[in-house]
């Protein structure tokens, strides 16, 4: 067993090691891991974004079956694309590569029609935005794809036959026909069109996103994003990393996103309800709307219609995170007494903004000038515990309480003031922190018992304080000599390896 131990360290070592010096090209072979599934291969393509890599969307000219970097950015694989099988892509390329590159719609068709290249698959390249570089709307290239796909087939037949066409007798060369089609005058498709065609095509938006224009009022008012539900909702089969506090059930929360699937449900009393599946700028989860609410914003649950959403979460065993709705408003007209109310919604609560929580090497974008700034609250949260004990007290102290419970949600911003200053590391962004990890450590009190939890915080180094508390001996160890990086996957790992009633932030 330690040589099986062994030579996974080393193959995660690798792997983390390419990932941090390689990470362009670690996030390309995974994707290229996951061709065949657009699913998982848009999770990944989030969490390139998330590594502020660049996505390049797909390019008959520039792309390849496989995805490739290209300066510093990823571009998006032909293969990824539904519909295009390898063997047409094979002859794509190999064209590409003889021929030189496709100069045009018109020169693209001609030379592509040599290979018998079916039409729902080119039809599939332009509306996954694989064409765009021709400059010619999309609408215009499907309009003209089965007639000049015909026209092209005529004249290859007529060829193959020795027929001579009209424009090709002797004097009239100057007549025949040019090898653009004949576009004729449509309008592009709507930006929302274009990015439905972009999403059935790729699995994933590319070239924009339907919230884009509403991005800033969701990083405002969101207190979780579904990408992080989703991470709360999966659990690593062999490790068993990752858990679910239970403090998240019926937790309040503010989500927001499109509704891109709506499915009604008739309850036993007979009342109409809804469950929807919403999705946010990282990914999709959710909502339940029961009866009541149902029945006050039934306008609002349309497909396609951007909602901002106070509800609850709720937590179910080998089920993804859920939202129970209550109140429901259009993200695209919220007013400001609708804004104010949530914002006070959410400092009552003490809910930490989503992009907080998540990435805080990241800035936070500022509340809007109208509401008072986020650290000019503070107002103790309604449903914090109180602290367990004092820093200050001298070792010999009575023990913790049985109760030792978190004094607040996992990712919480703390209302308490800020912990004196002490030696250790600084924050991912160089600034200090005001939370202090508590763990009580049930083990033994000598140096080699005590091993184990040195490492495991030794791991996540950062700017939060930590005080160990020796249930054996009812007194607290002396303050490490570094801090830890809190956020909730930190807690939630440290929670599953020491036991979440041994855990607790201030």
């Amino acid at each position: 067993n330690k040589a099986h131990g062994a030579s996974y360290a080393v193959v995660a070592y690798d792997t983390a090691w390419l990932k941090y010096y390689h990470p362009v090209e670690f996030m390309a072979a995974m994707l290229n891991s996951y061709l065949g599934s657009l699913e998982q291969a848009a999770q990944y393509v989030r969490a390139a974004k998330d590594m502020d890599i660049e996505i390049l969307p797909p390019d008959i000219n520039k792309s390849f079956a496989r995805f490739t970097t290209e300066h510093g950015c990823i571009r998006f694989a032909l293969g990824a694309v539904k519909n295009v099988g390898q063997a047409a892509i094979k002859r794509l390329i190999a064209e590409r590569e003889e021929n030189g590159e496709f100069k045009s719609y018109g020169d693209f068709m001609s030379r592509i029609c040599e290979y018998d290249i079916n039409r729902k698959m080119i039809e599939s390249l332009i509306r996954s935005s694989a064409l765009d570089s021709f400059g010619v709307p999309r609408a215009k290239m499907l309009a003209v794809l089965e007639p000049f796909s015909n026209q092209l087939q005529n004249r290859r037949k007529m060829s193959s036959l020795g027929q001579v066409s009209l424009f090709e007798l002797p004097g009239m060369e100057e007549e025949q026909p040019d090898d653009e089609p004949v576009y004729p005058n449509v309008s592009e498709f709507d930006q929302d069109i274009l990015l439905a065609m972009e999403k059935e095509m790729l699995g994933l938006y590319i070239t924009g996103h339907p919230l884009d224009a509403c991005a800033d009022d969701l990083n405002s008012f969101l207190t979780v994003t579904a990408q992080e539900l989703t991470a709360y909702g999966e659990q690593d089969e062999e490790e068993e990393l990752l858990i679910i506090p239970e403090n998240l059930d019926q937790m309040d929360a503010i989500v927001g996103g499109q509704v891109v699937r709506r499915r009604n449900q008739y309850t036993k009393r007979n009342d109409l309800m809804a469950f929807l599946n919403l999705e946010d700028l990282t990914g999709s989860f959710e909502l339940i709307v029961f009866p009541a609410v149902y029945a006050k914003y039934s306008d609002l649950l349309n497909e396609g219609q951007a909602l901002l959403v106070k509800g609850r979460l709720t937590v179910r065993e080998d089920e993804p995170i859920k939202v129970i709705a209550e109140e429901l408003y259009d993200l695209t007209d919220l007013s400001k007494a609708t804004r104010n109310k949530l914002t006070s919604f959410r400092r009552r609560k003490n809910l930490p903004l989503a992009h907080q929580t998540l990435d805080s090497q990241k800035t936070a974008k500022s509340e809007p000038a109208d509401i008072p700034s986020e650290n000019s609250y503070a107002g103790p949260p309604e449903e914090s515990f109180a602290p367990a004990m004092d820093f200050g007290t001298e070792p010999g102290n009575p023990p913790l309480k049985e109760n030792f419970a978190p004094a607040m949600d996992f990712g919480a911003e703390p209302s308490n003031p800020p912990p004196p200053e002490f030696p250790g590391s600084k924050t991912r962004n160089g600034q200090r922190g005001n939370t202090t990890l508590v763990i009580r450590w049930q083990g033994g009190t000598d140096e080699k018992a005590l091993a184990p939890l040195r490492s495991a915080l030794a791991y996540f180094p950062g700017d939060s304080r930590v005080r160990v508390y020796l249930e054996r001996e009812t007194r607290l160890l002396e303050p490490l000599s570094h801090g830890v990086y809190l956020d909730r996957e930190t807690l939630a790992l440290l929670s599953d390896r020491f036991g979440v009633e041994n855990i607790s932030v201030f």
